[in-house]
């Protein structure tokens, strides 16, 4: 995987967090994992057409 650099931002403690981790955090708000991975799936999906 290509990076640019970690950045001041983390995620669930983690600079490169995976999608694991941002399942972690969302479901920690109380988001099913399945909306989660919608919304990852979504991002994803928006980022890899631009």
């Amino acid at each position: 995987m290509k990076t640019l650099g970690e950045h001041a931002t983390t995620v669930n403690f983690k600079g490169l967090p995976t999608d694991e981790d941002m399942i972690t955090v969302c479901t920690n708000t109380r988001i099913s994992r399945e909306r989660c991975q919608q919304i990852i799936d979504e991002v994803k999906s928006v980022v890899e057409d631009n």
